[in-house]
């Protein structure tokens, strides 16, 4: 399969779970190299897995994995999730999709300091404590009004 085929894979992930991460690599112009870096490698693995005969749906498997690697965690979906849960009303208000990506990465920049204090890497173990401080610091962040909502 071709670089652009991963390229297109990666992006779509990354639009989907990581806007935030998008935000952050495109500040820095880092974000085409962080995607083509990525897709370069995925179809060299693709096509190495498959000149030595590894089914097509393994070597799709196996690459995939390795194309999301330290990104199955997302504080974007993480965010969203407890803000469908715990602030519906705030949700809600959002029925443009990019003016709630854009609200939603905006808590979760918010949000760091406290993501910082746990693993939230692709092992990441769900934690009630966790939970609580970022419902806490979304809960202050809308009453403070630091989000145009």
């Amino acid at each position: 399969m071709e670089h652009t085929f991963w390229t297109d894979k990666l992006s779509k992930f990354l639009y989907e779970n990581h806007p935030d991460l998008i935000f952050k690599l495109k500040e820095t112009d880092e974000l085409d190299d962080f995607i083509n870096v990525r897709a370069e490698a995925t179809s060299t693995e693709f096509e190495l897995l498959s000149t030595q005969g590894v089914h097509q749906d393994c070597a799709f498997e196996t690459v995939i994995a390795n194309l999301q690697e330290g990104l199955k965690f997302s504080r974007f979906n993480m965010v969203e999730s407890i803000l469908q849960e715990h602030f519906i009303d705030t949700y809600d208000k959002f029925k443009d999709k990019n003016k709630r990506m854009a609200f939603l990465v905006q808590l979760v920049l918010q949000c760091e300091e406290v993501f910082k204090k746990y693993d939230c890497s692709d092992n990441f173990a769900y934690d009630d404590h966790f939970d609580a401080e970022i419902i806490g610091t979304i809960e202050e962040i809308l009453e403070h009004k630091t989000i145009d909502l």
